[in-house]
């Protein structure tokens, strides 16, 4: 149990880090480059990797399954043929992307991006993502062996060098429009490079047995995999169609703005994301012993107290949203304020729709996240297109925001159908006064406090006010000890 625990720590540790290094990395690309340059590096990267899920083609997950099938058969000659195959597999399917898209840079340069730079990111990146496919391979191979703190340091890994690599670049090529992706790809190589070095260290043996490759492993992979693959590119299409739709109808430009607003959102999802993660092994087990029970009394607790801690997360970005992204970005991206804002908003049913895919995923029914999945992909596609021409960044925040709305409700849905976990309106009430008196001690605090450093002076102003938010939930009763103790015991 102790080990267990560790390691949870340590993969919650590992999940900030990597999402603070990501940060960190647009932050330094943000305040290098012009808004239309930022926007370019991301705009050719997002095309590159929404097409991901088709290179990959579900074998990532395939490769852990299979490796543990073969390993509790302890056949290694299997287990080494079902990493070669996949590893293979991926790396010509991302030859031939990278095949189309070299011949096709020129189109793309001149009709999609309208950007002549454009072409020479391009090719830089496709070498990137020609390794692209290796580490993936790689690291699911120690989350197959259980080594989970291993496969994710590929993630700290790869943004750690391509943060070293920025720095250095930034200060030292004449051109900095093409830092962001020499960046990217020297950061890939250094990182696989590493990660081959620590599967000759744990697993020598694989260099010295035969792999055992048959057709009949070929067509069990791919029968399991493909449904993978159309699962995760719905995920894919999610989070980037805001991206190639906003290049497509605004420009690079917009894409800069919208690319410095979402991250900054992303940053307080990092402490939902992990608390989701931790669901989705306690609900399966709870689901697999038949305690039916057990899982509603947990989704009566997160449904009714989720909001005690993303409401007030939410505000204090939607209040300080201008500080946050001048601040980290710089004053020249402030038109992405009100993009930031509007996440603020939608903050809190993003980490709804997180919570409530975890507990899906732990009671088996995949099935419906993929269907609310695909409905979420296609409205977001749909308000995009009405909305960017008309709101740019800040309209492609506001289809995001309204699909996570809708996810949040058809997800709570079909949770509330089979465990009736009562809401008690009563307490949410009680959340959202204590809220109010939240935003009003950040007005009146704002308007009594003045310092020449506006960002001392808002963690000035933000410790009194959590302060008061905190006195509030225990004078309303919407906390207590024992509450308390309920809560973390859900989690750890």
């Amino acid at each position: 149990m102790k080990k267990i625990t560790k390691t949870a720590v340590s993969l919650f540790v590992l999940i900030v880090l990597v999402g603070i290094l990501s940060y960190l990395v647009r932050m330094v690309f943000a305040r290098n480059l012009s808004i239309e340059e930022y926007g370019l590096f991301y705009a050719v990267l997002t095309f590159l990797l929404f097409f991901v899920p088709f290179r990959d083609l579900g074998l990532s997950e395939a490769i852990v399954y299979f490796i543990s099938k073969y390993l509790t058969k302890k056949d290694l000659p299997s287990v080494k043929g079902v990493m070669i195959l996949g590893g293979v597999i991926q790396f010509l399917m991302g030859l031939l992307f990278v095949s189309i898209f070299y011949l096709l840079r020129n189109f793309l340069a001149i009709n999609y991006f309208k950007n002549p730079v454009s072409e020479t990111i391009l090719v830089i990146l496709l070498v990137y993502y020609s390794f692209h496919s290796i580490l993936p391979a790689i690291s699911y191979i120690f989350l197959a062996h259980e080594k989970l703190v291993k496969f994710k340091l590929s993630d700290l890994f790869n943004y750690g060098f391509i943060l070293v690599f920025s720095l250095v670049l930034f200060n030292t090529l004449e051109n900095k429009a093409l830092a962001p992706a020499y960046s990217y790809l020297l950061g890939q190589i250094v990182a696989v490079v590493m990660f081959v070095i620590f599967l000759f260290i744990d697993f020598k043996w694989l260099f010295k047995e035969s792999a055992k490759v048959s057709k009949s492993l070929v067509k069990e992979m791919f029968i399991y995999s493909l449904p993978i693959m159309f699962s995760t590119a719905g995920m894919v299409v999610l989070s980037y169609s805001d991206i190639i739709l906003l290049t497509l109808l605004k420009g690079t430009e917009v894409v800069g703005l919208y690319s410095v607003a979402y991250p900054s959102i992303n940053v307080i999802l990092l402490f939902i994301l992990p608390l989701a993660s931790i669901l989705f092994p306690r609900i399966s087990k709870l689901h697999h012993i038949g305690d039916k029970n057990g899982i509603t009394r947990i989704v009566y607790y997160i449904y009714n107290y989720f909001l005690m801690l993303c409401l007030p997360l939410g505000l204090m970005f939607f209040f300080y949203s201008d500080i946050i992204i001048t601040t980290l970005f710089g004053a020249k991206y402030i038109l992405a304020t009100n993009a930031l804002r509007v996440f603020s908003i939608a903050f809190v049913f993003m980490a709804l729709r997180e919570f409530n895919f975890a507990i899906i995923a732990g009671i088996g029914k995949p099935k419906e996240r993929s269907k609310i999945l695909y409905i979420g992909v296609g409205a977001n596609i749909l308000l995009d297109l009405l909305l960017i021409p008309l709101y740019g960044a800040t309209g492609a925040a506001l289809g995001t925001g309204i699909c996570c709305v809708l996810m949040a409700i058809l997800s709570s849905k079909i949770i509330l159908k089979d465990y009736k976990a009562k809401i008690d309106y009563l307490l949410q009430a009680r959340i959202v006064l204590s809220s109010i008196a939240f935003s009003g001690v950040i007005f009146l605090a704002k308007y009594l406090i003045s310092f020449s450093n506006p960002i001392f002076e808002a963690i000035l102003v933000l410790f009194i006010s959590i302060l008061s938010y905190v006195g509030c939930l225990f004078l309303f009763n919407a906390l207590n000890k024992e509450k308390m103790i309920i809560i973390k015991n859900i989690f750890f």
